[in-house]
């Protein structure tokens, strides 16, 4: 990556992960739409696994005080095994169709009892599915929010225990992607670049956080989700 692409990597990854921090989600997604203008997709979907460990990690180690357990250990049993599958079909999903399925995703349309908590052992299939897309489409935000914004009780809840989930994710992301021959020491600027951006954009946005009342969160919630979904839609279209 040139100098200028590496300034607007660190822009993007310290806007994203700001977002992150008060959301939950979110962030990965936009900062995989601008390593998609610099990268082809096998190269930018690894290289932003590596950066968002980074961003997760911290988020979850900021809030670890408020991280379900139950939910993240049941999560990680076949998390792995979805990974595995995942890769096998990497190289055949075409990216544009992936975001907009990611985007479109409702798992309230599929059924009606998402309204209530789901119980901690099915996050085994939660963490199944977002093995298996995580690794062909690089970012799942969108897909499996519902599933733990409905299951936690609290916004710190929310964000920290997906925040765990998804380092796990990515961490075997790149991890598979390193066993398959990819060379993380060929992008290892922009994986430097991204992580000190998205570590102080994620102590921001856990800063503001602690400063967004219950109601205000939800209404960003629901916002981002739908402006993320229009954008995934509109990317994977034009």
């Amino acid at each position: 990556m040139t100098e200028f692409e590496l300034v607007a990597l660190a822009v993007a990854a310290l806007a994203s992960a700001t977002m992150s921090g008060v959301v939950g989600f979110g962030g990965g997604v936009i900062l995989l739409g601008v390593l998609l203008l610099f990268l082809d997709p096998l190269e930018a979907i690894p290289v932003h696994g590596a950066i968002q460990i980074f961003s997760n990690s911290t988020r979850g180690i900021r809030l670890r005080s408020h991280i379900d357990r139950r939910i993240v250990a049941n999560h990680l049993v076949l998390l792995i095994p979805g990974s595995l599958l995942g890769l096998l079909v990497a190289s055949s999903v075409p990216v544009d169709l992936g975001r907009a399925l990611i985007a479109t995703w409702r798992p309230r349309w599929i059924t009606p009892r998402l309204e209530q908590p789901l119980a901690p052992k099915a996050f085994l299939g939660v963490g199944a599915l977002q093995g298996f897309v995580n690794v062909p489409l690089g970012a799942t935000g969108p897909l499996v929010t519902p599933f733990f914004k409905v299951s936690t009780t609290t916004r710190h809840a929310f964000v920290a225990t997906f925040a765990a989930t998804q380092t796990a994710g990515h961490l075997a992301k790149v991890a598979l992607f390193g066993i398959d021959g990819f060379d993380f020491i060929d992008h290892g600027p922009a994986v430097l670049v991204g992580a000190a951006a998205v570590i102080v954009g994620t102590m921001i946005g856990t800063w503001l956080l602690g400063r967004v009342s219950e109601e205000r969160f939800r209404a960003i919630f629901v916002t981002a989700l739908t402006v993320i979904s229009i954008r995934l839609i509109l990317t994977s279209v034009l």
